[in-house]
């Protein structure tokens, strides 16, 4: 997620390419990926045991972004060979906040929109690859800065 994340942010900061093809092209490549993604995410719901869990789970998908830095930090802690104690979750509901826990996805959000700001007034701006990559970010920004339902 972490990768996904960023390529937009440094293709329009610093023009590195990721991939050099047309948007049809990306389009093209894109449709059978995603097409065999949903088609074996819907065959897979033969095995799900209840039936809350059957359909499309956006809200997992959500969660799957939100949660990239706690998988990032994961796998720092196991290439440097940190342990890390096993807590039990508290049952208590806390109303105070943990700001802290979004400062990531917040520095993702705001390197987004600087990049995309930053592409906008670029010379490569009418280039296709920067409005697919001003595109890939935005999406970024919105999926990243959805309230939780």
């Amino acid at each position: 997620m972490l990768i996904n994340l960023l390529l937009p942010i440094v293709f329009l900061f610093f023009g590195l390419w990721a991939v050099e093809m047309p948007f049809r092209g990306y389009i093209t490549h894109l449709l059978p990926f995603v097409t065999l993604f949903f088609v074996l995410h819907l065959l897979a719901q033969k095995w799900m045991r209840h039936p809350s869990e059957r359909g499309l789970q956006w809200r997992g998908m959500l969660l799957k972004l939100g949660t990239w830095p706690v998988y990032v930090l994961a796998l720092i802690y196991a290439i440097v060979g940190k342990k890390v104690p096993w807590f039990p979750t508290s049952k208590r509901r806390n109303r105070g906040g943990a700001p802290m826990l979004v400062l990531p996805q917040l520095l993702i959000v705001l390197l987004s929109i600087a990049a995309i700001a930053w592409g906008w007034h670029s010379p490569l701006r009418d280039f296709e690859g920067t409005q697919l990559m001003m595109f890939f970010a935005s999406l970024n920004c919105v999926l990243m800065l959805q309230p939780s339902w």
